[in-house]
């Protein structure tokens, strides 16, 4: 079964969006600088961060079939604002630092990895003329 979210107009520029299996609320706002209170995630660092979380999901995924484990992985993610006058996104640059720990990484293992994150369902569902750069590296 699919899952369902709801979203509720709240008004002043805010919503919440109810993830309907889990009863997981997340509210959203717009940023101060386009007439918001900035008081919650913009939909917009909501959407280039759902990128980022299926990236590394989907790397678990493949890490867990190889026996690998990258617990711990930190996703940063940075978008440029919308392009006036379309508001289309600007960017998104995604940077996937793996952990360091006891068994480290091959780079063959992370060249796999990237390859999985460069894979996932949110990436494929994006117009090819959104710019997405991705970075994978090894924790120091």
């Amino acid at each position: 079964m699919p899952a369902k979210t709801e979203i509720v107009y709240d008004g002043n520029l805010r919503c919440h969006v109810l993830h309907r299996p889990s009863q997981q609320t997340i509210p959203t706002d717009v940023p101060v600088e386009k007439g918001g209170t900035g008081s919650a995630i913009s939909p917009m660092d909501l959407f280039s961060s759902s990128l980022g979380a299926c990236m590394v999901t989907v790397m678990g995924m493949a890490a867990q079939r190889c026996n690998l484990d990258i617990t711990g992985a930190h996703v940063e993610v940075t978008q440029q604002s919308p392009l006036a006058p379309s508001h289309a996104p600007g960017p998104i640059n995604i940077k996937i630092t793996l952990p360091k720990n006891d068994l480290p990484l091959s780079p063959a293992d992370v060249e796999l990895l990237a390859a999985a994150a460069k894979n996932c369902p949110v990436k494929h569902m994006l117009h090819p003329d959104l710019h997405v750069v991705t970075e994978v590296v090894r924790g120091q």
